[in-house]
């Protein structure tokens, strides 16, 4: 382990951001200081954009909005875009001469950092035709909204740009949903691997990284946490990598032919069998259960047709999700049409599918249809537990978004299953003091409650 004492679930850093945002989108329902959601929040009275649940987070955020106040007074109407803020809040902050946050490191040699010690791998994004585009794109906005007084000279802000965009970290709620990003010192020195036994999660601003695999030595070198979505296939998962941080990873996980071929993987054609088929460079390998190989003509052209269709369906709700108004049975009834030409052929393991399934989950939610959302979320949970560490936070939420919903509907032995393994993942992966898993014992303790009195009749 780090240090001696260390053990699973224990925390390795807590650290307060360098520079912070809450994203657009989510203006006016969550504190633009504390992270957390509120009912009502107040304006600042001057730019009349940025929203506090109370005074004492306003002044708390004074400091960074003094003259970001000013800025966004001198562009409305407009606003911009959240990586513009983001930069423009690092810039104001290195010109008051801030380079460091405060951090609690409980390990004893995880080093200290600056802004300045972030790598900012210029040299690849000049070579980079798309990063070079956003640069430009940035310092258009940023001549506007900061000024060209204030501004850095080109060299300084590129390379302000590149530390900003290989080590900003999106923020996420309780729910593990994406609200923000940030810059992190400390925590940007955990390098990645696609089988991490450091998991980081949030409480407001604060980020906090916890030990959920054992670390065989004293050197945090060795602990490492997932840049990407592990449930990405390993292509996805290395495309990302390199496209964002410019690197190729070829952890064990990455190299596991077998594994990452099922997360593709088909359903048997015999009709009986559930076991899966996966596909390697010679083609479709016969059912190792029951021996199907017949992988005629049909079987390609309705794969093909399956794969097609998810992918059209992942662009359009992602289109329905990001308009001004969001329709969830629009959603509902686009993933359910995908779930039908995916039914026949894709098989449970098949991210692709299950991802589909997650959006049919979530929008039933939202929509309140508690029975189906049920359905949706079950099939779900055999894909997230392969594919996922053991111990990772989005196991643990799935699982008590699931077990929630069944203690409603009173199915209250399933219900109960599920909330006591989330306890196990979540008191591990985000710690006892979570908000999160407060509520979550709470809900056990209401289901146990309950078959209690119902036993006892």
């Amino acid at each position: 382990m780090l240090s001696s004492g260390k053990q699973l679930g224990d925390c390795l850093i807590k650290a307060e951001p360098f520079a912070c945002i809450l994203s657009n989108k989510f203006r006016g329902r969550i504190c633009d200081s504390c992270f957390l959601r509120y009912e009502k929040l107040s304006r600042c009275s001057c730019c009349k954009f940025m929203r506090y649940c109370s005074r004492n987070c306003q002044e708390n955020d004074w400091t960074d909005h003094r003259p970001e106040c000013k800025a966004l007074q001198r562009v409305a109407p407009k606003i911009p875009a959240d990586s513009a803020r983001l930069m423009a809040r690092i810039i104001w902050k290195l010109q008051r001469g801030e380079t460091t946050a405060e951090e609690t490191h409980y390990a004893s040699n995880i080093p200290f950092k600056s802004f300045n010690d972030l790598m900012t791998h210029c040299d690849e994004i000049r070579r980079d035709p798309l990063r070079s585009k956003q640069f430009g794109e940035m310092v258009h906005t940023l001549r506007v909204y900061v000024s060209v007084e204030d501004l850095p000279e080109p060299r300084a802000l590129l390379h302000i740009f590149g530390r900003m965009v290989i080590n900003s970290f999106t923020v996420t709620d309780i729910e593990l949903n994406p609200i923000g990003v940030g810059i992190y010192l400390g925590p940007s020195e955990i390098d990645h691997s696609c089988q991490p036994n450091v998991v980081t999660t949030f409480l407001g601003q604060v980020l906090q990284q916890r030990i959920t695999a054992d670390i065989c030595s004293n050197n945090y070198s060795d602990a490492y946490v997932s840049y990407v979505d592990l449930l990405a296939t390993t292509s996805e998962r290395r495309k990302q990598l390199k496209e964002q941080y410019y690197f190729d990873c070829d952890c064990a996980v990455c190299l596991d032919d077998a594994m990452d071929a099922l997360k593709s993987s088909t359903k048997c054609g015999n009709a009986f069998c559930t076991n899966p088929i996966i596909k390697n460079e010679s083609g479709f390998v016969p059912c190792k259960a029951c021996g199907f190989s017949n992988f005629d003509q049909s079987y390609y052209r309705l794969l093909q047709m399956a794969e097609e269709i998810t992918d059209a369906t992942l662009i359009t709700i992602s289109g329905m999700e990001n308009s001004s108004a969001p329709n969830p049975s629009d959603v509902l009834e686009t993933c359910e049409e995908c779930l039908r030409n995916q039914r026949p052929i894709l098989h449970p393991l098949n991210v692709k599918y299950v991802r589909i399934l997650d959006k049919a989950f979530d929008t039933c939610i939202d929509l309140q249809f508690w029975e189906p959302a049920v359905q949706y979320g079950l099939q779900t949970l055999d894909c997230y537990k392969k594919f996922y560490p053991k111990y990772d936070p989005n196991v643990g939420r799935q699982l008590m978004k699931l077990g929630k919903l069944q203690l409603y509907l009173q199915h209250l032995e399933d219900s109960l299953i599920n909330l006591q393994q989330a306890e196990v993942i979540l008191t591990v992966s985000v710690g006892c003091e979570a908000q999160l898993v407060k509520e979550l014992r709470e809900l056990i303790d209401q289901c146990a409650e309950q078959l209690r009195r119902i036993h006892s009749l």
